[in-house]
């Protein structure tokens, strides 16, 4: 029961219309039910869902596109930007190979330091680029606990190596997402490394 309490109510859905239903004698009706007149509509109930008004969001300069529930800052900035004393960058590999050396990120890391700038925030010096984190396949490590032991150890030896000096941040660029490293290296930073770090930022390459 609890591997179909666990499906997506699309796949249960036909499961009952086109498995349940014929196999009830339902669709097409059969005897005995046909014998009473009665017949069991094999279309499911539409319950029409409420979408409620994305919130105002205010800016000190420009307006946040707002779509589908998420929105964009491209254009805005904030109403008190941030000081951003240091940051560091962590590249985790994961066997895709897109970043081969810091020359690969430099374009994109650039990039983000200079929308930070746009958005607001102060930023007077570029980041620390720590040494990549190279994953175990999946193959060997499927739950990849092994490989987020690898990215807490270098985050913990870069600290160490810095005399527990903490950046205001950390952005992650992942090479690729799955559902262990993603979620991952945000439990175990917050367990491992708070107060240590303030702010933990994911992007996948």
């Amino acid at each position: 029961m609890i591997r179909y309490a666990c499906n997506k109510p699309r796949v249960n859905a036909e499961y009952i219309v086109d498995r349940g239903f014929p196999s009830m004698g339902l669709k097409p009706p059969s005897q005995p039910i046909s014998g009473f007149g009665i017949t069991v509509d094999s279309e499911m109930l539409v319950i029409p869902g409420r979408e409620l008004n994305h919130p105002n969001l205010a800016y000190r300069e420009g307006r946040a596109k707002v779509q589908n529930g998420s929105w964009n800052i491209l254009d805005v900035k904030f109403q008190k930007g941030a000081t951003v004393g240091s940051w560091w960058v962590l590249v985790v590999q994961d066997g895709v190979n897109l970043v081969k050396g810091p020359e690969d990120i430099r374009g994109l890391v650039d990039g983000f330091q200079q929308k930070m700038s746009r958005s607001g925030m102060h930023v007077p010096g570029g980041p620390s680029l720590l040494p990549p984190a190279k994953l175990i396949p999946p193959m060997r490590d499927p739950d990849r606990k092994q490989s987020l032991e690898i990215i807490r150890k270098l985050l913990a030896g870069e600290l160490e190596k810095k005399k527990g000096t903490k950046p205001s941040f950390v952005l992650v660029l992942l090479e690729r997402r799955d559902n262990y490293i993603y979620p991952g290296i945000k439990v175990e930073f917050y367990l491992s490394f708070l107060p240590s770090f303030s702010i933990l930022t994911l992007l996948t390459l």
